[in-house]
């Protein structure tokens, strides 16, 4: 399923309500997805309304596949173990 049900970034295009920034960062800090995508749009989007992601992917999450090719490489993240605990509940 979508994190939060929220079907793809392009949602925020146009801007992130400071409402939906908050809610996000809460679910992030309390239910952490097991697996995230980054392309393009994800870049364009999550990444410029919530940078603090930058740090959580890189102290939470491990890179496990990258894929090149396109303008934006996609790269799979995956939940590290030690946090896979706390998900489970």
């Amino acid at each position: 399923r979508p994190f939060m049900t929220i079907s793809h970034p392009l949602a925020f295009s146009d801007g992130m309500p400071p409402e939906a920034a908050s809610a996000i960062r809460r679910r992030l800090a309390d239910q952490p997805p097991t697996v995230i995508v980054v392309d393009g749009f994800t870049q364009e989007t999550y990444l410029v309304h919530l940078p603090e992601l930058q740090e959580l992917l890189r102290t939470s999450y491990e890179l496990v596949r990258e894929v090149e090719g396109s303008r934006w490489p996609v790269q799979v993240y995956r939940l590290r173990s030690r946090f896979a605990a706390v998900t489970s509940r």
